[in-house]
């Protein structure tokens, strides 16, 4: 059976963008590097795509319309949906395809096909509306500022432990990383109202999804009980990340 979802390649190039840096391959325990995987589906009128490296976790919805049938989620190489977002000529359309265990991306008169994969891909919360409940502490601040903490913290960061904790307190988020060499601190203004927190992250991949966010604010949810922090656009937009957090000490 043949599902089309009609869209530009520029509107796939944008979901792509926002995402697949997520899947970027690390190595491993056993000193292999892991495959690069993306997740597609078609759910409700919205096409999703989504990519893991198993630690951060990026996806993003674009509305397709109810008019062509939904189908489960199938997985693909990284490698073909980074040639798609090579290609040139934005203003063609672009449809996918699946017949069988192919997936094909038609761009305009050429078509790129690629097998299924029957890796298992990491579960993840979709909607939205559940991250209140899923994640019931949160705070908004300035993404810009953010960003130049995290540089100002960077050059104290350990290439072995490579983590930034952020602790939390009312109005203040305090940016803090080093050992007993060297540290640096920063304080930045925040909406947090709640107890005393504290959050551990990889600082590569905490900086990677903020550079990547692409509104003047960015929000954070978390729960003290929960290893996932959910990093979203403020306002929202259509796309989300959660990064795994860093043990700390």
């Amino acid at each position: 059976m043949c599902y089309i979802l009609p869209m530009t390649l520029k509107d796939f190039k944008e979901m792509i963008n926002q995402t697949i840096f997520c899947a970027k391959s690390r190595l491993i325990e056993e000193r292999r590097s892991r495959k690069e995987e993306v997740y597609l589906e078609k759910s409700r009128g919205n096409l999703l795509i989504a990519a893991s490296d198993n630690r951060r976790l990026g996806y993003a919805i674009l509305f397709a319309g109810n008019d062509f049938p939904d189908f489960d989620g199938v997985i693909v190489s990284a490698d073909i949906i980074k040639k798609i977002a090579k290609r040139k000529r934005d203003a063609v359309p672009l449809s996918i395809s699946l017949a069988g265990k192919e997936v094909n991306f038609n761009i305009g008169s050429a078509c790129i096909s690629t097998p299924t994969l029957t890796s298992k891909f990491p579960q993840f919360h979709r909607n939205p509306q559940d991250f209140p409940r899923l994640f019931p502490l949160s705070f908004t601040l300035d993404r810009l500022s953010l960003l130049e903490a995290l540089k100002i913290v960077s050059v104290v960061i350990e290439l072995w432990c490579p983590a930034v904790n952020l602790d939390l307190s009312s109005g203040t988020l305090t940016l803090f990383a080093g050992s007993d060499e060297a540290s640096a601190e920063i304080d930045i203004p925040c909406d947090y109202s709640g107890e005393k927190a504290e959050l551990t992250f990889n600082a590569r991949f905490f900086t990677e999804i903020i550079e990547n966010v692409g509104t003047e604010s960015v929000c954070i949810r978390f729960d003290e009980q929960n290893f996932t922090a959910a990093i979203l656009p403020a306002p929202e937009q259509d796309y989300y990340y959660f990064l795994a957090q860093r043990k700390r000490g």
